[in-house]
C-alpha cells in the first residue's frame, strides 16, 4: 500500500538500502546516525552557550530525570507525534507520505522548545522517527510503536549519561 508513495521520500528508501547493504542491523545502523548527528549538534550548541540545553530543573534528581526523559517522555512522545498522528494521518489515503512525516516531525519538535535551535534537531530527529515508523509499518513489523519508543529511550539513555551522569 505504501510502496508505490516510497518513491516520493528518499529517507525511506535509504531504510531499504541500508537493510540490504549492511551487516549491522538497520535498527542500530539508524539509531547510530541519529546519535552522531546530535552529538554533534550538541557539541557546537554548548560551544555557542553552555546551558542552552539545560531544560530541567536544577531541584529534580536523576532519578525522575531518568524516569521522565527515559521512559515517560519517549512513551507518551510515541504515542502522540508518532503513532497517533502518523495512524490517523494514514487513514486518509490521499495524504501524501512527505506531508504526513512533516506533520508528525513538525508537532514532535514544537513540543521542545526550550530553545529554536533544540526545536530544528528535534524536527530531524522526528523525521527519523516518521520515516521509520512508517518504514516499519510497510514491512508489516509487529508492534511498530514499540519499536520507535524502544529507539526514542535510547536515545534519550544516552543523552541522560552523556549530560546528567558524565557531565559532557
Amino acid at each position: 500500500m505504501l510502496i508505490k508513495t516510497y518513491n516520493e521520500n528518499k529517507l525511506l528508501n535509504s531504510f531499504y538500502f541500508l537493510k540490504k547493504r549492511g551487516k549491522i542491523p538497520l535498527f542500530f545502523s539508524i539509531f547510530i546516525i541519529d546519535l552522531v548527528f546530535h552529538l554533534a549538534v550538541s557539541c557546537i550548541i554548548t560551544i555557542y552557550n553552555p546551558e542552552i540545553l539545560d531544560v530541567f530543573d536544577e531541584n529534580m534528581s536523576l532519578t525522575e530525570i531518568f524516569i521522565f526523559t527515559v521512559i515517560i517522555g519517549p512513551i507518551i512522545e510515541t504515542f502522540l507525534f508518532q503513532y497517533l498522528i502518523i495512524e490517523v494521518l494514514f487513514f486518509f489515503k490521499r495524504i501524501k507520505i512527505n506531508t504526513i512525516i512533516i506533520i508528525s516531525s513538525l508537532s514532535f519538535s514544537l513540543t521542545h522548545y526550550y530553545n529554536f535551535i533544540y526545536i530544528l534537531v528535534t524536527f530531524l530527529s522526528g523525521i527519523i522517527y516518521a520515516s521509520y515508523y512508517l518504514y516499519l509499518k510497510e514491512e508489516k513489523q509487529r508492534f511498530p510503536f514499540l519499536y520507535i519508543c524502544l529507539f526514542h529511550s535510547l536515545y534519550n539513555f544516552s543523552a541522560f549519561i552523556l549530560d546528567d551522569i558524565l557531565g559532557l
